[in-house]
């Protein structure tokens, strides 16, 4: 029989006679906001009249899920778990039958030193930062990756994958930049009333804000909401340009602002009290370098009471990335796309075969010239950029990632490929109205394009009268 060994307390759990239900996280699907186990547990009843995981379509059950969770359900011999498009919380598992199934939320360094370590996921972990596909440092624990789920009974054990990070292939047509800012805009003012319904009413919203795009997005549809109970912060020594636009935006929308300054004394208390060494146990998982770069920050405000404890983290990373995607028609063939991501990612001493590890992104990319922003979402964004949630859960706060949300990053793919690279047609659309005035009127830390006649003849090939 299976095991679950669900160890946060983030966790809600259901259980009746028929179903066990862990779900951690919050989900909207066919115009329902499910924040509980309990919630899912009718959800299932009332959507499939069925709680039988095997007569459920789960990729189309998923496919419908908006929002960022991991959940576990495990019904009579059977068992399904999966994570979202981003891996926001990871899956951990031991086993590849139903009868020896073991189901794990983390993996502490104590645990993986009990297990059989791979020297090859070792060296690998020290030529990336993280670990590449399913693999973890110890041999027989595996880590469910990004848009993949886990079902398994008497007779079947199966991992598949029910998003990837390819473009539509049938685009939506564009005829101008309007279209695409109302687009857009209605998407992005649907996705953050969605956000406010799933948390409580009492939650204070928290945006690490910087001088760049993502972030002033994330605090340009709060405003746009009417959401009034917001703190921004922001880091580093002070004066640094950084902050000082990050507070010129927080100050335009009447929000609150914090900068936390970042001594060589702080870092050493945090090194004196253990903080490091706890976190860092915390976020590895056996997987992933951990993300230090807000970790004194969130310390300072818990510890100083800046923030309260229903504080809700709103980072900017996004699915509208701008890395990844690029015109590159020097690759013809899948193998020579994945030669070429090797000898980008690898040392020549690299011992093992850095091809054969990257299998898994040529099984998600539907082109060649889709195998970069495929690696990009499934290994950096979910094991580096995301996995920097986890301080926020060790510091016992919520979070929510709303551009990585489902609605949003099926949306961006949806539009034709040639727009995606460099992402310019956001740039534009921010221009065009997508950001209010007050906010687009404050320069951004890295400009994207600087030369104004330059970006009219870009804009002006970019969205030509019809596309496609």
């Amino acid at each position: 029989m299976d095991k679950t060994s669900i160890s946060a307390e983030k966790w809600d759990r259901y259980h009746s006679k028929e179903i066990n239900i862990y779900l951690c996280g919050r989900i909207s699907s066919h115009g329902k906001y499910i924040t509980t186990a309990k919630d899912l547990y009718e959800f299932l009843k009332s959507q499939y009249n069925t709680l039988n995981l095997s007569e459920i379509d789960l990729d189309s059950f998923l496919n419908k899920m908006s929002g960022n969770f991991s959940v576990i359900i495990k019904s009579s011999g059977s068992v399904f778990a999966a994570v979202d498009i981003c891996r926001s919380q990871p899956i951990f598992y031991n086993g590849s039958t139903f009868e020896t199934l073991d189901l794990v939320d983390s993996l502490p360094t104590e645990k993986i030193r009990q297990q059989v370590i791979s020297k090859e996921n070792v060296l690998e972990f020290y030529e990336l930062g993280f670990i590449t596909g399913n693999k973890t440092l110890a041999d027989d624990y595996y880590q469910l990756q990004a848009g993949e789920y886990l079902y398994a009974d008497d007779s079947t054990f199966l991992i598949e994958t029910y998003f990837s990070y390819n473009p539509s292939k049938t685009p939506v047509l564009i005829s101008d930049i309007q279209v695409f800012v109302k687009a857009f805009d209605r998407l992005l003012t649907h996705v953050f009333e969605h956000l406010v319904e799933l948390f409580p009413e009492d939650s204070e919203w928290v945006v690490p804000l910087s001088g760049g795009h993502d972030s002033r997005l994330i605090v340009n549809y709060l405003y746009k909401a009417g959401v009034k109970n917001v703190t921004c912060y922001t880091y580093g020594e002070p004066g640094n340009r950084q902050s000082e636009i990050s507070k010129m935006v927080a100050d335009a929308a009447g929000y609150r602002w914090h900068f936390i300054e970042y001594t060589e004394e702080k870092w050493h208390q945090l090194h004196q009290n253990s903080t490091i060494d706890k976190y860092f146990d915390y976020s590895f998982n056996g997987v992933s370098t951990p993300h230090l770069q807000d970790l004194l920050a969130v310390y300072e405000l818990k510890q100083n009471n800046i923030i309260s404890d229903k504080a809700v983290f709103l980072p900017g990373h996004s699915s509208i990335t701008e890395y990844g995607f690029k015109n590159d028609n020097s690759v013809v063939t899948m193998e020579e796309a994945i030669v070429q991501l090797a000898s980008e990612l690898y040392t020549k001493d690299f011992s093992v075969s850095a091809e054969n590890r990257l299998q898994h992104i040529s099984r998600v990319s539907r082109d060649p010239k889709f195998v970069n922003a495929n690696f990009n979402w499934r290994e950096k964004q979910s094991k580096i950029v995301v996995n920097s949630l986890r301080v926020y859960d060790f510091f016992d706060y919520d979070y929510a990632v709303p551009f990585w949300f489902s609605d949003v990053a099926k949306f961006w793919l949806d539009i034709p490929y040639k727009h995606l690279v460099g992402r310019t047609i956001l740039y534009e659309a921010e221009k065009s109205g997508l950001i209010e005035p007050l906010f687009y009127s404050i320069p951004y830390a890295n400009p994207d394009i600087k030369n104004s006649s330059a970006l009219k003849e870009l804009v002006k090939n970019l969205i030509p009268k019809k596309i496609y």
